[in-house]
């Protein structure tokens, strides 16, 4: 237990770190809505019993030090602040090993090494993701057993040739159904 083995104090300090996670959340949703709604995000992270469940239990400790330390370098990386940013990453890897997650949402989401995955083509390949999941599997197969007569398999050059063949003709399907506005309209990110 924190501060000791009093149950009391474990709460305290879960109490205190529930109110400050609900504050940070309250910061990061500033960078994406106005005051009100990140007010309103701030409360709903408060008083959701997925989140309150974690004040009520002292073994539950570190999930919320892993929370505090993975909001605060979102924070920190949305103002440019790396270093912190990077800091507080390690410390939510420290509390809980799920942590790890915080260094992936940093460059994702506001680090500038994340800009590369904000390009023009890993969107367009971002657009057209749920198609391409749906159809690579079928043409890969339906290639390999009409040009090949086999299963797919990547065990000499020829059934290599033909697996990148299928990537291709996945990715063309995919941007075509893109095309389709239906396709653009549900798979849209």
């Amino acid at each position: 237990h924190t501060l000791g083995r009093s149950p009391q104090a474990t709460r305290v300090v879960n109490l205190g770190l529930h109110l400050v996670n609900g504050l940070l959340v309250r910061a990061l949703a500033l960078t994406l809505v106005s005051g009100g709604a990140a007010l309103f995000a701030m409360a709903v992270f408060l008083w959701h019993p997925l989140a309150t469940e974690a004040v009520a239990y002292g073994a539950m400790q570190s999930e919320m030090l892993m929370a505090c330390a993975t909001l605060l370098a979102l924070v920190a990386a949305t103002r440019g602040r790396g270093l912190l940013a990077f800091l507080c990453c390690g410390f939510a890897v420290l509390a809980k090993d799920a942590g790890i997650v915080a260094f992936l949402l940093a460059i994702f989401y506001g680090a500038p090494e994340g800009a590369r995955y904000r390009g023009p083509v890993l969107r367009w390949f971002g657009q057209i993701s749920y198609c391409l999941y749906l159809v690579h599997q079928p043409v890969n197969g339906l290639l390999h057993g009409l040009l090949l007569n086999t299963v797919p398999d990547v065990n000499g050059t020829i059934p290599l040739a033909v697996t990148g063949l299928s990537v291709g003709v996945s990715v063309g399907i995919a941007a075509l159904s893109g095309a389709i506005t239906l396709w653009m309209w549900w798979t849209a990110p």
